[in-house]
């Protein structure tokens, strides 16, 4: 790949609407390029073999029963402002 030169940069920067200090513009290019080098690293893997996948691990989901446990009494009635039912009343918010 081609270099990148500090036009690149600018033209980057604006782009994404960054506001990058003038002395640490040579640092974020020699990143970028870091970065872009590896792309082109990437790019030369043969991945002619290698099936599409959306997980990086190839597992499946475990799931349990879904079973209702009985929680113990957690003195909620006592410390709410409205009770009702079993449950916290709330003032109606939307009409």
């Amino acid at each position: 790949m081609a270099e990148l030169s500090i036009q690149d940069l600018d033209h980057v920067i604006r782009l994404a609407h960054l506001d990058i200090e003038p002395e640490r513009k040579s640092l974020y290019l020699k990143k970028l390029q870091n970065v872009l080098t590896y792309v082109d690293q990437l790019k030369q893997l043969d991945v002619d073999d290698v099936r599409p996948s959306s997980h990086a691990l190839n597992q499946s989901t475990r799931l349990r029963d879904d079973v209702v446990v009985p929680q113990p009494d957690l003195a909620l009635e006592p410390n709410a402002p409205l009770w009702e039912d079993h449950a916290f009343r709330v003032p109606k918010i939307l009409g």
